[in-house]
Order: structure tokens, then C-alpha cells, then sequence
């Protein structure tokens, strides 16, 4: 990409998700980009002879020198969002939503990934977007420019104003408006942080974090003409979105699919079920793994299907020994409609500490519970569990299935 004075300004726009769409020319002159799903956003440039210029790329493909745009621009290009931009996980990556408000001194911080501090921390003028590790590297810290101009991470209040400060910016000050794009990177996690390049332009191959936090209301102070505006209250929402692992997508794409394959089939029946049974999953994952009788040994968890009459239930092999099957013979009946186990919409293992969260339930039995427990829900309607019960000398005991809460009876 090349930028410099040319007749025309031509902005790449890269968001925290793979945009796509169309343009067209605005009554005032701005071109508004109409993005796939129905998401709107509004880029203005001018260049000298008063051409505007948009081009829509996807950053996994390009190299963005966003420090040399900006600097380069003989005009700001304003962004106004017009429309809230979904912020949904894909099979590929993850994603992470939030929103808040901060005022005064007060900072905002919230937990990603179960390992990561997305934070405002305050500044001088307004606030700045960082996301830290557990030791305190800046993940954000490759989002360019380096080394001058304004970085879309610090949101401060004279971004906001005109060069005098006697009102909205008009364009007299170069910095980025109410969409804030920035990127992050995993792979500085437990490092010592990020040295950045001498010459503002960093390659992004599809490895790194996105993100985009979006301003929907701000306060201003220190308006009077002469001094630098300053944020006193900021209202947004932000989205976060990383690549996923080989070992996570593979683990989706097994939770996904419903279709057992041959060694579950080799442990089930191996394990004693009757051939007059069929494996046959209606409810993800097909397949759970657990320990219910506190004998440290694995036992597997699969649904089944009878071959004569259709009928659903569950099938639980202890240790690869003894199977144990569920919804052939009425348990649980005055809980299910017709079609028994069928009716059952999600499975889970949890364990009596977990469940006893849950002031509603009936906890009674599930205490007694040697080890895991299936839960079985109807949402919404009805929980219900299957647990080992243990009677006498080591291993001795039955399986026993109790009704947690129910809502209807149909």
C-alpha cells in the first residue's frame, strides 16, 4: 500500500472482524459503507481535488502501516459507527464482548480468556485501552503507530475537539473518532513485551488478537479555548476476537458432531450392552467421560437408542466392565412425557458441590453421590440426575436417578 500525497487518499479499513461490503456516495459527501449482516460504517476522506477513495481489505492478507496512514493523511478520516457490529465466536476464533462506563479517575477492568485484564487505564486527558497478562506485558502493544501520531488505544478528550478547542473536531486535529481498532497478541503472553519495529509497519498474519471498542457517549472538560479537552466520562461497549488452537477447533468440531465412531461403539458393547441396542446421540456432546464411583477408574457415558420400539435412553460403562443402561424401563417416568429420556434437550457431568449453587433443587439425594454426576435437563422444565450411590464394603453400591426440580408435568 502506498500513501503519501497523492491525488487521492485511499484508506484501508480493518475491524476486529472480516468486513465485506459495498459503498456508495452520501448527500454530504462521506461514503458509507454498507457491511455484510446489515452493519453500517461511515468513513470521510478528501483528498486535494476533493475525490474520496474507500477500500475495504482484510487485514490476515495485508500489511497495515496504520501509523504511516494516519500521519500521511492531508485530512482525518471520521469514523461514526451507525450501527452496533456483532461480536459472535466463529469456527476459528474466539470472541469476547463487554461494555461499561467509566468517570472521573476510575478505571474499567475485565477478565478474557480466563487470563487476561482488559482495562481503560486512565491517563492525563482521557483513558487507554491495554490488555495485560498475568505479569503485567501489554498485549495491545503491537497496535500501530509507535512511535508518532495518534494511537487508536489512547481515547482522549481533545480527539474530540478542533485544533482552537472551540468545538467539535472538524478535521483540524488528525485522530481516530468514536471506533477505536485495535490489535493484541497471545503469542507475547509470558514474554518480556514487545519491541516495536523502527519504521511503524508491522505485518499481521491472522495469529493475532482484534479488537474494536466503540464510544456511545462521553463527557468533556477543560473546554475553554487555549487548553487540551480532557474525557471525564466514557460510555462504551468493546469486542474481542483471537484465533483458536488446532486442539480447540478439533475439540468443537468432536462436540459437534453426533456420529460415534468406532471405538466408542468397541467400548459400549465391549463393556456388555446388548446388541439389541444402537448407539445414537441427540444431544451434544455425543459422548461424556467421568468418574461416578470414586474408584479413580474412567466410565463412559453414551446414548442409545432401542432398535425395536425407537425408545431413547442412556448407557454408562463402569471402568470398561459393567454396563449400565437408563430410560428402557420407566425411571424417572412421572417426570418425562411419553417419549422418556428422547425428551431430554442437554447433558452434563457436574458434582454435588457444584449443584448445591442452586438453591432451588433438591439436593437430598445428589449428596450422597460417590463421585460424578450426569445431569440431565429438560431447559427450562425440569433437571434431573443419575449418580452412584455406595452401600457396603468398597464398590458395592447401584445407580440412582433422582429429579432435581420440575416446572411442567406434560
Amino acid at each position: 500500500m502506498q500513501v503519501g500525497n497523492t491525488n487521492a487518499l485511499q484508506l484501508e479499513v480493518t475491524t476486529a472482524m472480516q468486513l465485506e461490503g459495498s459503498t456508495s456516495m452520501q448527500s454530504d459527501g462521506s461514503t458509507a459503507m454498507q457491511l455484510d449482516g446489515g452493519t453500517a460504517m461511515q468513513q470521510k476522506s478528501e483528498s486535494s481535488n476533493g475525490q474520496s477513495a474507500v477500500r475495504l481489505s482484510d487485514m490476515t492478507r495485508r500489511v497495515v502501516a496504520l501509523g504511516a496512514l494516519l500521519l500521511a493523511a492531508s485530512t482525518v478520516a471520521s469514523v461514526r459507527l451507525t450501527t452496533a457490529q456483532s461480536c459472535e465466536p466463529t469456527s476459528t476464533r474466539h470472541a469476547f464482548a463487554t461494555q461499561g462506563e467509566v468517570a472521573g479517575e476510575h478505571e474499567f477492568g475485565t477478565v478474557v480468556n480466563d487470563r487476561w485484564t482488559f482495562l481503560l487505564d486512565r491517563n492525563s486527558f482521557g483513558w487507554s485501552i491495554r490488555m495485560y497478562d498475568s505479569t503485567g506485558v501489554d498485549l495491545t502493544a503491537i497496535t500501530p503507530p509507535f512511535h508518532f501520531g495518534v494511537n487508536h488505544r489512547d481515547i482522549e478528550g481533545w480527539h474530540f475537539r478542533n485544533q482552537n478547542n472551540t468545538g467539535p473536531n472538524d478535521g483540524s486535529v488528525n485522530a481516530p473518532q468514536t471506533m477505536r481498532l485495535f490489535v493484541f497478541s497471545p503469542a507475547l503472553e509470558g514474554t518480556g513485551g514487545f519491541r516495536p519495529p523502527d519504521d511503524d509497519v508491522i505485518a499481521f498474519d491472522g495469529t493475532e488478537g482484534r479488537g474494536s471498542l466503540t464510544i456511545h457517549d462521553m463527557g468533556l472538560a477543560d473546554l475553554e479555548q487555549g487548553q487540551r479537552a480532557r474525557l471525564n466520562y466514557l460510555r462504551f461497549s468493546a469486542c474481542l476476537t483471537w484465533p483458536k488452537s488446532a486442539d480447540a477447533i478439533a475439540a468443537e468440531e468432536a462436540y459437534n458432531d453426533l456420529d460415534y465412531i468406532d471405538e466408542e461403539k468397541e467400548i459400549m458393547f465391549g463393556c456388555g450392552l446388548r446388541m439389541d441396542y444402537e448407539l445414537s446421540a441427540w444431544m451434544k456432546p455425543r459422548w461424556l467421560q467421568g468418574d461416578f464411583d470414586g474408584d479413580d477408574a474412567i466410565d463412559d457415558v453414551a446414548q442409545i437408542r432401542r432398535k425395536s420400539d425407537g425408545r431413547r435412553g442412556i448407557a454408562i460403562c463402569r471402568a470398561g466392565t459393567w454396563a449400565t443402561v437408563f430410560g428402557m424401563d420407566g425411571e424417572m417416568a412421572d417426570d418425562l412425557p411419553e417419549n422418556g429420556f428422547g425428551a431430554f434437550e442437554a447433558w452434563s457431568l457436574t458434582t454435588a458441590d457444584r449443584l448445591a449453587n442452586n438453591e432451588l433443587l433438591d439436593l437430598e439425594g445428589v449428596r450422597q453421590a460417590s463421585g460424578d454426576i450426569l445431569k440431565l435437563d429438560r431447559i427450562e422444565k425440569s433437571m434431573h440426575a443419575v449418580y452412584w450411590l455406595a452401600s457396603g464394603s468398597k464398590g458395592d453400591g447401584a445407580f440412582r436417578a433422582d429429579t432435581l426440580f420440575r416446572l411442567v408435568t406434560e
